[in-house]
């Protein structure tokens, strides 16, 4: 299986994936070069009949190994759970669980990404494969990216230039953002949603007069959610 075997050779790179927990209440990963779990399952439905369905009857947990989707077990001391399935039409499915001790949802994203450029090239060492995210990962431990940070005191010039405004929101507006949201709909939105929507609409509607016609965008926030 070219997937598994070149799994294999991405968790060089991501080593800390192929550890445990000593216990599955304790802060810090074991190193040990264990692996990562690896499943193969074989789903009698359809691809496109398992995702109509899955959403009506929440069966998604089905194409994650077993007892590993929320990682509050205290069976399970690994970080890393992957399962392969097999639909009946040939098509397949990749289901990846990680572990918040070691990761969020970037870092997924990231390792899966790479995982990804290895399999298309066949090879870690490709001169095409996606470089690693963050690049500092792989840096010596002597080396510090801040070492090379440039000199800001030869862009005096240009930065004495910058225009810089400060925009300040106080609880009372925001509170009336909130309930003006409110007031059309029924979801109750955050100070940082409702600030983040404004600071958007007005973006859009700069972008769209210095363009002469509407373009369309997206919006994209990072969030870090672990506690």
């Amino acid at each position: 299986m070219v997937l598994k075997k070149l799994l294999s050779q991405c968790l060089t790179k991501y080593y800390h994936f192929a550890g445990r927990l000593p216990t599955h209440t304790t802060p810090y990963i074991d190193c040990n070069d264990e692996g990562v779990v690896f499943f193969e399952a074989r789903n009698n439905s359809k691809l496109d009949e398992f995702q109509l369905s899955s959403v009506l009857d929440g069966n998604l947990d089905n194409l994650f190994p077993g007892d590993m989707v929320c990682y509050n077990s205290p069976r399970n001391t690994n970080l890393v759970g992957v399962q392969l399935n097999h639909f009946a039409c040939g098509g397949s499915g990749l289901a990846i669980s990680m572990s918040h001790l070691v990761g969020d949802g970037c870092t997924l994203t990231s390792f899966m990404n790479y995982w990804a450029s290895v399999a298309r090239y066949g090879s870690p060492d490709h001169e095409e494969v996606l470089p690693l995210n963050p690049h500092f990962i792989h840096f010596p431990r002597t080396s510090s990216p801040l070492a090379e940070a440039p000199d800001m005191s030869q862009q005096h010039a240009v930065l004495s230039t910058h225009v810089m405004r400060k925009f300040v929101f106080p609880n009372s507006k925001l509170s009336y953002l909130k309930k003006a949201v409110v007031s059309i709909t029924n979801d109750i939105p955050t100070r940082v949603e409702v600030l983040t929507s404004l600071l958007y609409k007005a973006a859009v509607a700069v972008a769209t007069t210095n363009a002469g016609c509407f373009k369309p965008s997206y919006l994209f926030i990072m969030a870090d959610t672990r506690t």
